[in-house]
């Protein structure tokens, strides 16, 4: 007999026995892959099909050969609650909807720049050398500094200006748009540099340790990064909870 495997919403083999029992000792393959064959009437773990074999570290998602046709698709009286592994022991991410989190934004900025600080946390938690929050306090430091830089910068030129006479207070301007425009520069750049060391943490995480085949849009994750990263969360946190991965 030989059987189906369902890793992250993808499918791979058949595989005989005898393959799964190499594919587990070499850790291409987990314990708790999904497994089918015909005739079964519903997908069951792999370590159950292997009577128990000892647990694998977990790995990278195979490679395998493509799908046989004879198993191009699963049974119908598999539950589709198993396309995806059971959750594991990992943290649970911060629940709040991207909606609700939008809101508060939009009425409170400085809520939205806590929940991103929240969001970096949970990430440092999933792989423990993320610099994300690092990089946010950069970021916000940059901007802070550079405003006072800015305004001083714009009083002590303002004021030599003015005694020099009125006709070079059009220096003043140029000076102050410049600094204006370093400071927004570097702060962005450290800022960019901490929504995509997220989002390099979490698709590793989430298709490795928990392979559930997340995928994460670079071009969603530079304009929008904390409403994108919280739609997955609420995703993931749902599926932690209920076995049930939504799309």
């Amino acid at each position: 007999m030989k059987y189906l495997i369902h890793r992250g919403g993808q499918q791979y083999g058949p595989y005989s026995v005898e393959e799964l029992k190499q594919f587990v000792a070499s850790g291409n393959v987990l314990p708790s892959d999904m497994a089918w064959a015909e005739g079964m009437p519903a997908w069951v773990p792999v370590s159950q099909i292997l009577g128990g074999a000892p647990a694998q570290a977990p790995a990278p998602a195979p490679s395998y050969q493509a799908p046989s046709p004879a198993f191009a698709q699963p049974p119908s009286a598999a539950p589709a609650s198993l396309s995806v592994p059971t959750p594991a022991s990992g943290p649970v991410p911060p629940s709040l909807h991207w909606a609700l989190v939008l809101v508060i934004t939009i009425f409170c900025g400085i809520f939205g720049l806590i929940w991103l600080f929240v969001q970096a946390a949970f990430v440092r938690k999933l792989d423990p050398n993320n610099k994300s929050i690092m990089m946010f306090v950069v970021s916000f430091l940059v901007a802070i500094g550079g405003w006072i830089v800015m305004v001083a910068v714009g009083i002590g030129i303002g004021g030599t200006a003015a005694a020099m006479g009125s006709e070079r207070l059009g220096m003043v301007l140029p000076v102050i748009f410049l600094t204006y425009l370093i400071v927004a520069v570097l702060s962005a750049v450290f800022g960019l540099l901490g929504v995509f060391g997220m989002r390099r943490s979490l698709l590793n995480y989430y298709n490795t340790v928990e392979p559930i085949g997340l995928q994460l849009s670079p071009v969603m994750t530079f304009f929008f990064a904390l409403f994108y990263f919280q739609y997955h969360f609420t995703r993931i946190a749902n599926w932690k909870r209920t076995g049930v991965l939504a799309a």
